[in-house]
C-alpha cells in the first residue's frame, strides 16, 4: 500500500529557529523515553512530505543550483505522527536506488520503498519503523541504542554506536535488521561521552575505519581501525589515525564515492552562524594506521545561502545514467522546531574547488 505522496505545490519552508537548534544540539540526548511507545516489531507508518526550499533566493522549485562541486537537485521535508520517527543519524540508499533505510539515535530503523523521488514528486511504499534490537532480541536502552553510523554489504550490516561505544553486526532481513554479534567494543579508545563513533567506512574486506567526534589536543578527530571477520571475535584493534576536521566542525558521516574515494560530512553549529556543513572528499588510501588524514573541500552549505538543518547521514548512489548522487538526511533531534530533511545532490567532479 502506498504510504506517502508528497505535496504537488511549491511551499516555502519556514526558517529553522537558530535558538531551537542550539538547544536541541546542546541537549540532544536529554529526552524523556516515556513519551515514546515501545515497539517490538515492524510498525507501518504514514509519512507526509513537502518540497524543501533549499536556496534562500529567487529559485523556482525543482530548478537545480550549483554548490561547489555539487548540484542541488531536489529535497523534501519528511514528517510522521509516529513518535519514533526522526532523529536520523545514518542513511543507506540501495544499489538500485529503490530502498531507503535510516537509523535513529533512539535505536529505531526506518525502512521504505522509494516509488518516486525527483524534482516534481515523491512517494514511498510500505514505510515501516522497527526497533534495533540487541543480543537475544533484547530492546536496547537509551544509552545502548544510540546508533550513529551504518555500512550495508549484501545482507550484512555493520552499525556503529556512541555512548556505549561499539560496532555490532546485523543481518538485513526484509525491512528489519536482526542482531548477529558484537564486532568490537570501543570503550578504551578515548572517546568522550556523546562524542563517540559517528562515521564508519570499509577500507578492505577485513577492516572498517571509524571516525569519532572526540578530538585530540590539536583539534583532529580520533579514528580507529576495526577488524571484521566471518566468525567473531576478530583480530585485536590496530593503531588508529586522525582526521583533520575544520575548527568548530565535527564529523557526522561518511560513505564511498567509489573504490578509491569517500565523501565525508563535517557539521558545525553556533548561535551566530547557525548550522554549517562542509562536504569533503577523502582518499581511502590516505586512511592508514598512524596517518593524519585531510579531506578536499567539495562544497559548503550554510545560511544565508542555503537552508539546511542538522545533516548527519549520507548515502552515495550511482544511478542508471552513471551520475553520482548524494542523499543527505538530517537529525531533527525529535524537536518540533527542526526538520527531517532528505536532500539530493549530484556530484560534478570537474567542478571541485
Amino acid at each position: 500500500m502506498k504510504q506517502t505522496l508528497c505535496a504537488a505545490g511549491i511551499l516555502f519552508g519556514a526558517l529553522v529557529s537558530t535558538l531551537s537548534i542550539e538547544g536541541a544540539l546542546a541537549q540532544r540526548y536529554a529526552f524523556a523515553p516515556a513519551a515514546e511507545a515501545p515497539q517490538s516489531a515492524a510498525t507501518p507508518i504514514s509519512i507526509s512530505t513537502t518540497p524543501h526550499w533549499f536556496a534562500l533566493k529567487s529559485l523556482a522549485a525543482g530548478q537545480s543550483t550549483d554548490v561547489g562541486a555539487l548540484t542541488y537537485l531536489y529535497g523534501y521535508v519528511l514528517k510522521s505522527d509516529n513518535p519514533a520517527f526522526g532523529g536520523y543519524s545514518a542513511l543507506n540508499i540501495s544499489a538500485d536506488g529503490k530502498d531507503l533505510l535510516a537509523l535513529s539515535d533512539r535505536g529505531h530503523v526506518l525502512s521504505a520503498r522509494i516509488s518516486e523521488l525527483n524534482a516534481e514528486t515523491c512517494s514511498f511504499d510500505n514505510a515501516v519503523i522497527s526497533p534495533l534490537l540487541g543480543k537475544g532480541g533484547a530492546k536496547l536502552s537509551i544509552q545502548a541504542g544510540d546508533a550513529e553510523s551504518l555500512i550495508i554489504k549484501g545482507d550484512r550490516a555493520f552499525v556503529g554506536f556512541e555512548r556505549v561505544d561499539r560496532l555490532d553486526e546485523y543481518r538485513l532481513r526484509g525491512k528489519q535488521l536482526d542482531y548477529v554479534s558484537p564486532i568490537a567494543g570501543l570503550a578504551r579508545q578515548g572517546f568522550k561521552g556523546n562524542n563517540g563513533l559517528e562515521a564508519i567506512i570499509s577500507i578492505d574486506a577485513k577492516t572498517i575505519a571509524g571516525i569519532s567526534e572526540t578530538k585530540n589536543n590539536t583539534g583532529a578527530a580520533l579514528g580507529v581501525f576495526i577488524p571484521v571477520c566471518d566468525a567473531p571475535p576478530c583480530a585485536p584493534l590496530t593503531d588508529g589515525f586522525t582526521y583533520n576536521v575544520a575548527e568548530s566542525f565535527s564529523v557526522t558521516d561518511i560513505d564511498d564515492i567509489d573504490d578509491k574515494r569517500a565523501l565525508l560530512i563535517e557539521r558545525s553549529y553556533s548561535r551566530a552562524t547557525g548550522v554549517r556543513v562542509r562536504l569533503m572528499e577523502v582518499l581511502k588510501s590516505d586512511i592508514a594506521p598512524g596517518a593524519d588524514v585531510s579531506g578536499r573541500l567539495l562544497a559548503r552549505l550554510a545560511l544565508p545561502e542555503h537552508r539546511v538543518d542538522n545533516l548527519e547521514g549520507i548515502s552515495v548512489h550511482t544511478n542508471e545514467t552513471g551520475e553520482t548522487l548524494l542523499y543527505l538526511i538530517s537529525d531533527d533531534n525529535h524537536s518540533a522546531r527542526q526538520e527531517t530533511q532528505l536532500l539530493v545532490f549530484r556530484l560534478n567532479d570537474e567542478k571541485a574547488p
